[in-house]
C-alpha cells in the first residue's frame, strides 16, 4: 500500500534537522490531516501507534461499563406501603404515653423507612470523545504489547456464529475478540 504525502515517513525526513518545536507541531499536525484525508478516500482504517494513555482514560469508561451492569432492584417500603390500619393506637390524650397516630411510623418497630432505596437505573452515557480516547488507548496498549492482530479479509460462508468461533480459534488464534467494521 502506497504511503500517502506528509505520512509520518516523510515527517521524519523533514526532521532530519535541527528544528523548533513550533515546526514539530505544525509537521505532526499537517501529517495526521493528511493521514486522515487518506483514510477517508480510501476507507482505511487509522491506528495511531504509541499512543500515550491519559491517567483515568479507561477508569471512566470501566466506572461507566460497571454501573451500566448494575440491576438496581434495591426497595424498601415507605410508611404508606407498609401493612397494617390506618387507625390511631390511642387517643391523642390522657393516656400519660407519647402521642402516635399510625403504626406504619418510622420510629415504630415493623414501621416504613424514611429515605430507603427505590428501584432506579445506575447507567449513563458515556461522552463520544472519551470513548474514542479509551479505545485509541486500548489499542495502542495491546499494540505494543504485541497483542494486536489486524484480519483485513475475513468471511465465514454459512454466517453461523459456530462457524466464526471456529474460524477466530483457527485461523486467527484467539479466544476473544473486537470487530470494527469500515
Amino acid at each position: 500500500m502506497p504511503v500517502p504525502d506528509g505520512s509520518v515517513v516523510d515527517l521524519f525526513v523533514k526532521l532530519s534537522r535541527t528544528v523548533t518545536v513550533e515546526e514539530v507541531d505544525r509537521l505532526v499536525r499537517a501529517a495526521a490531516q493528511s493521514m486522515i484525508r487518506y483514510a477517508k478516500s480510501t476507507g482505511a482504517a487509522i491506528i495511531l501507534v504509541g499512543h500515550v494513555t491519559k491517567e483515568g482514560a479507561l477508569a471512566g469508561p470501566l466506572r461507566n461499563e460497571l454501573a451500566n451492569q448494575r440491576i438496581g432492584t434495591a426497595s424498601t417500603k415507605t410508611r404508606s406501603e407498609v401493612r397494617g390500619s390506618g387507625t390511631k393506637p390511642w387517643r391523642q390524650k390522657g393516656t400519660g404515653r407519647a402521642r402516635a397516630g399510625s403504626r406504619q411510623s418510622p420510629v415504630w418497630v415493623g414501621g416504613g423507612v424514611v429515605f430507603g432505596p427505590r428501584p432506579r437505573d445506575y447507567g449513563y452515557r458515556l461522552p463520544r470523545k472519551i470513548k474514542r480516547l479509551a479505545i485509541r488507548s486500548i489499542l495502542s496498549q495491546k499494540q505494543q504489547e504485541s497483542r494486536l492482530k489486524v484480519v483485513e479479509d475475513f468471511s465465514v460462508e454459512s454466517g453461523k456464529t459456530r462457524e466464526l468461533v471456529k474460524v477466530l480459534l483457527v485461523r486467527v488464534w484467539v479466544q476473544w475478540a473486537l470487530f470494527f467494521f469500515g
